[in-house]
């Protein structure tokens, strides 16, 4: 929306620049006013919780009545579903394919300069993909 194209170094300025402008909880800042309306009329899920910021604002701000769900993929499934990802009709290319090296440099990125990775720590259950935890007591 900025006029970039979408690529890696793009869409880092931009995650980065966001962080910058509001501090670490940028996003949760940002759309609590968003959630606040949505939860009039049912409840809401926030996708992709990144920063420990973020999370504190957001238990904060909702309490116990915030549950916070991660779903874990190594790597090398990640990487795989988002090289050989195409959506069609997406003109703003949200949902671009991504090369390995990409998706690495984005990891990365994320873990050194948002604080990503804090929240993984906290919910009461962890998802995990049943191809590669086929034991894990969820699935039984």
């Amino acid at each position: 929306e900025q006029g970039l194209k979408p690529n890696e170094s793009n869409e880092r300025k931009a995650r980065e620049g966001f962080r910058k402008k509001y501090g670490m909880g940028a996003f949760a800042i940002l759309n609590i006013p968003k959630f606040d309306e949505l939860l009039k009329k049912s409840n809401v899920v926030g996708d992709n919780l990144m920063s420990w910021s973020e999370y504190k604002i957001l238990k904060e701000k909702y309490g116990d009545s915030m549950y916070v769900v991660a779903v874990y993929a190594p790597p090398k499934l990640r990487y795989e579903r988002l090289k050989n990802r195409k959506v069609e009709n997406d003109p703003k290319q949200r949902f671009r394919s991504f090369s390995e090296e990409e998706a690495g440099a984005r990891d990365y990125a994320e873990l050194e300069n948002i604080e990503k990775g804090g929240p993984t720590g906290l919910p009461k259950k962890q998802l995990y993909f049943q191809r590669y935890y086929p034991s894990f007591p969820l699935f039984q």
